[in-house]
């Protein structure tokens, strides 16, 4: 990966975009050459201890504590999105856990079995295998591990699909559902805190599911529901993370609470937020119940950009799309359109000779 930037598609410009790397050089250094010659060292600075004592340094230290605007600029956070008054945050802890004016901002797709975008994050969707393994070769996510083991999930997700939110520390960090759908099990998983920056993905293959988790099925073939079967949301813990809070609200993010077994979750709605660092979400969903949209297949297919997930290594390449929460992911795989759809941000994309391009500000 010596190539690899940072560098992702903006899925509304088609440009090309590069992400700030926070501890770039440590992260390297230590999934690299030590990752091989201090595996111990490794798994030692991945302890539930040590990743807080990281997360103290990095976002509640006095010395840095009150660097907010530092912060936000070196990560190129904008506030103009978010809930209140920007001038209120005034840690790095705070920036990190904003609150965006979602309704406004993150719109919903108008059509109600359109299934959403979990997170604002750098995105790769694509086929699960008809064996518990995402990617075999290097056990990238291997189903029996992400689901704990538990094998009516593992047996209802085979030769399905998958979308991967990989979050970046200046991305914000709520995320939320992707469908409407009742709770059907629920639980914790255990596990290290390894990063989830590409360098440690890379490093350890299987980090997405050895990491602390949380699991959510919802049932999505229930009244009210999006009717798109099965569907799993997996937050995953990274280190310098704190935590991964449930922190469902019906609206906007009053009364937060912990979904449980038999509660009517809707759509789009904060599911949860992520401590402090970087994290990823993965959503997995039953074979032949959804189609992703065709413009995200198309710029995750791009070669003009150097790739996290490359072929040698994943079986395929992915090229990373910048996507937004709530945004159009996926269709029911009878009502894909053929010409023209909303993806969000008001940008409609268009089939034009063979191709899906940007179509300018439209109606969704």
């Amino acid at each position: 990966m010596a190539d690899w930037s940072g560098e992702h598609i903006d899925r509304y410009t088609h440009d090309i975009r590069r992400e700030p790397i926070a501890g770039d050089v440590f992260i390297r250094l230590l999934y690299g050459h030590l990752a091989v010659s201090a595996p111990g060292l490794v798994k030692c600075l991945s302890t539930s201890g040590m990743s807080r004592l990281l997360a103290f340094l990095a976002f509640k230290a006095p010395w840095v504590a009150g660097s907010a605007e530092a912060f936000a600029h070196a990560n190129e956070i904008r506030f103009d999105d978010i809930v209140g008054d920007p001038k209120a945050l005034r840690t790095r802890e705070q920036v990190f856990l904003r609150k965006v004016d979602y309704e406004r901002f993150r719109p919903m797709p108008a059509d109600e079995v359109v299934v959403a975008s979990v997170a604002d994050s750098k995105l790769i969707v694509g086929d699960l295998a008809d064996e518990p393994a995402l990617f075999v070769k290097n056990r990238f996510l291997h189903l029996g591990d992400l689901l704990g083991l538990k094998k009516k999930w593992v047996d209802r997700f085979l030769g399905g699909h998958f979308a991967i939110f990989r979050l970046a520390p200046p991305d914000y960090h709520w995320f939320h559902t992707p469908v409407a759908g009742r709770v059907e099990d629920d639980f914790d998983l255990p596990g290290p805190l390894y990063s989830v920056n590409p360098w440690a993905v890379r490093s350890i293959a299987h980090v997405l599911s050895a990491n602390k988790r949380r699991v959510t099925i919802l049932n999505t073939d229930v009244e009210d529901g999006t009717g798109v079967g099965h569907v799993a949301v997996i937050p995953v813990g990274a280190q310098v993370i704190g935590g991964i809070v449930p922190a469902y609200s019906d609206h906007a993010y009053d009364d937060p609470r912990k979904p449980v077994v038999g509660d009517m979750l809707k759509r789009g709605q904060p599911m949860g937020y992520f401590e402090p660092g970087g994290s990823t979400v993965v959503a997995l969903f039953q074979k032949d119940r959804v189609a992703f949209a065709p413009d995200l297949l198309q710029l995750q297919s791009r070669e003009d950009v150097p790739s996290l997930y490359d072929a040698q290594l994943f079986g395929r390449r992915y090229t990373e799309v910048g996507v937004d929460a709530r945004d159009v992911l996926a269709f029911r795989p009878d009502g894909v359109p053929t010409d023209r759809y909303g993806i969000g941000r008001g940008r409609v994309v268009e089939h034009v000779d063979g191709v899906w391009r940007v179509g300018g500000i439209g109606t969704e």
